[in-house]
């Protein structure tokens, strides 16, 4: 048995005892392998107590990371990323101050909130300005930074390469150039590897966690007592794949309530039982904060096999081109809901020094997903809606 902080900084107020339990011992917890972990709120108690904590660090606490340091970009090489971190937190717990309730009731309650906020950097391989032209003369240059050699564009038609590496304005299609324009241009000045694109993207993250908890005494006997916990946790990913398009919005709302009734039927027989609640829940959607998942922005229009039933119909596709970065549309929105009802009573005999348990347990779970996935998946298969293009190197 510990007592203490599980939250990373410092929790107030959330967790008094944690009991590790490897169910050889009490049966209602050995549905499992390996250990278990029980966790029992703290209660209020006939006197009023309470704390309060408040953490924070910047960015001026920040050293710059070594690959902003190899960017060009004047905003990226001169200083660390911008980055904000706050945690902070209160409890009180203590009698209902009405009548005789004072010594009968008990509450404790917590709060506690988690700020974060940070720049993540990527690097890319992306098309330059020429070959978003149909100009590839630059992979003439045996030091194209592209290949290991120079490159030669072929005419489908004739089996001959285009004159100067370069494909003629009327064989070019107009979605092909739309795809090679979703891609940023490349970083002036930056070349590492192959990569010649460095990018930087905000990573906002924030959590609450709200605690209460109620104790009621009867006599000597008779003990209710109700918990009522919440996490939330909402976020935003700096990057979908490599690029910040079809970010990731993550919002899991996680919600647990108990209510619990132990009776002392005799100093050697005493009854426990429980009704919990639980529900977890994860909404997944496109974070539409810019609108650089678009595939209108980037004049991408080509029709849609099944257009009908689309969550996001004007939304990039997944584009995957031989040595450039991968752009990923991603799977999302998706939904995950999954409640358990949980009914159990324990009855506890004393004989001597021998300690017997019995009980019974009833559970009801269920889940209701949503998600997109391949019924079929094969290689290069994609669980993006609207689609997936791939143009993978010649064997040269």
């Amino acid at each position: 048995r510990a007592s203490g902080n599980i939250s990373g900084v410092q929790n107030v107020a959330t967790i008094q005892e944690i009991q590790v339990l490897t169910g050889d011992y009490m049966p209602e917890y050995g549905r499992s392998s390996g250990g278990q972990i029980r966790i029992v709120t703290k209660s209020g108690s006939s006197r009023f107590s309470g704390n309060a904590s408040y953490f924070m660090r910047d960015d001026s606490l920040q050293a710059n990371t070594w690959g902003r340091n190899r960017s060009t970009n004047a905003l990226e090489n001169s200083g660390p990323a911008a980055f904000d971190y706050k945690q902070y937190a209160y409890s009180l717990g203590g009698p209902i101050p009405v009548g005789d309730l004072k010594d009968k009731l008990f509450f404790f309650g917590a709060q506690e909130w988690v700020n974060y906020f940070a720049i993540q950097t990527n690097t890319a391989t992306v098309p330059t300005a020429l070959m978003r032209t149909g100009n590839f003369s630059e992979l003439l240059d045996p030091n194209n930074g592209f290949f290991t050699g120079a490159r030669t564009i072929i005419d489908p038609r004739t089996g001959q390469a285009f004159p100067g590496n370069i494909i003629p304005q009327d064989r070019l299609s107009a979605n092909g150039i739309a795809m090679l324009n979703t891609y940023p241009l490349p970083t002036p000045g930056f070349r590492q590897g192959t990569a010649n694109l460095i990018q930087s993207s905000d990573n906002p993250q924030d959590q609450r966690k709200d605690n209460i908890r109620f104790d009621y005494r009867m006599g000597d006997k008779d003990q209710f007592s109700y918990r009522y916990g919440k996490y939330n946790w909402v976020a935003v990913d700096a990057f979908r794949g490599t690029f910040p398009y079809a970010r990731t919005d993550w919002d899991r709302p996680n919600v647990t309530q108990t209510a619990s009734w132990t009776r002392a039927i005799s100093s050697t027989l005493i009854n426990e039982f429980s009704f919990t609640h639980s529900l977890d829940e994860v909404y997944i959607n496109v974070w539409q904060g810019t609108d650089l998942f678009k595939r209108s922005k980037y004049g991408i229009n080509y029709p849609y096999i099944f257009p009908e039933n689309k969550e996001i119909p004007d939304k990039i596709p997944t584009i995957t081109i031989g040595n450039f970065t991968e752009i990923d549309g991603g799977p999302y929105p998706s939904s995950s809901r999954g409640p358990i009802y949980t009914f159990n009573n324990a009855t506890t005999f004393l004989k001597g020094r021998h300690t017997l348990k019995a009980g019974v347990i009833v559970e009801y779970s269920g889940q209701d997903d949503f998600d997109q996935i391949n019924v079929q998946p094969i290689p290069g298969s994609t669980n993006n809606q609207n689609g997936r293009f791939q143009f993978p190197n010649d064997a040269a």
